[in-house]
């Protein structure tokens, strides 16, 4: 009797099962598919972000903090001196930033950066590809004529431009021609501005947006372990008056 309720007690589980085989299936998909769509939402945030902070990196370049005295206005390029001996500071970086447009009538905005192409650390800050000897064919000599600039691929491929060609900008101190010695790979800040970037050397930038020994901006790269309330707050004390050190303003901003 006992062995003959078992057998009717399994049957009427099996039967069970089998009526509710249905209900069984859908509820181990929706199981299944519930998991999956949280990995996915996990690894999509993953991805968002990483996309987003490298759009951050390629905006502010890898600086921590940055000097200026404001839109438009320049400054002696001796700061740097006082800055860069500051605790905390691994690296300063003087910029002359501005702005171009192609003289086509079109309205597209170029951004001018000024930087020593001469210090590879320095050039790091911004573009982590190749190294800027590699890029012109000859550094000494793009680094001797003042209107030698290097362009992004995407945008001188958009102007019909090479090597050797002239670009004609119009910048604020008037109508330039420039000739391009060096195309490169959008990376960083190139790729963030869709390669709409013109890269001189610093001094020739100088002459060309402001004038001797005026630059626009220093970046400064800070050491992985300083603080940066405390770096910021040392490297004021040295500054000018009329200068001001902060975490870069798109960083700040969307951090």
């Amino acid at each position: 009797m006992t062995r003959l309720r078992s057998l009717l007690s399994f049957k009427l589980a099996a039967l069970h099962l089998t009526a509710s085989m249905g209900r069984l299936a859908l509820t181990i998909v929706a199981v299944a598919v519930g998991v999956s769509l949280v990995v996915a939402v996990q690894l999509m945030n993953g991805g968002v972000l990483a996309s987003f902070l490298d759009t951050v990196d390629g905006l502010a370049g890898r600086a921590g903090l940055t000097i200026g005295a404001g839109a438009g206005f320049t400054f002696s390029e001796h700061v740097v001196d006082r800055v860069a001996g500051v605790p905390g500071v691994r690296l300063a970086v003087p910029l002359v930033r501005s702005v171009a447009f192609p003289d086509d009538a079109s309205g597209e905005l170029l951004t001018v950066l000024g930087v020593d192409l001469a210090n590879e650390a320095a050039v790091r800050v911004y573009h982590d590809g190749d190294r800027p000897e590699e890029v012109v064919d000859d550094l000494l000599g793009f680094l001797g004529q003042p209107d030698s600039i290097i362009v992004g691929r995407q945008w001188a491929s958009s102007h019909g431009l090479s090597v050797g060609d002239q670009a004609v900008l119009v910048t604020p101190t008037g109508r330039r021609a420039f000739t391009v010695r060096g195309i490169v790979e959008p990376r960083g800040l190139a790729a963030t501005l869709a390669g709409r970037v013109v890269v001189m050397d610093l001094y020739a930038a100088q002459r060309a947006f402001t004038a001797d020994g005026q630059i626009s901006q220093i970046d400064l790269v800070l050491d992985p372990a300083a603080d940066m309330d405390r770096v910021r707050g040392a490297v004021a004390a040295v500054l000018p008056p009329g200068l001001v050190v902060d975490e870069p303003a798109v960083r700040r901003d969307v951090i």
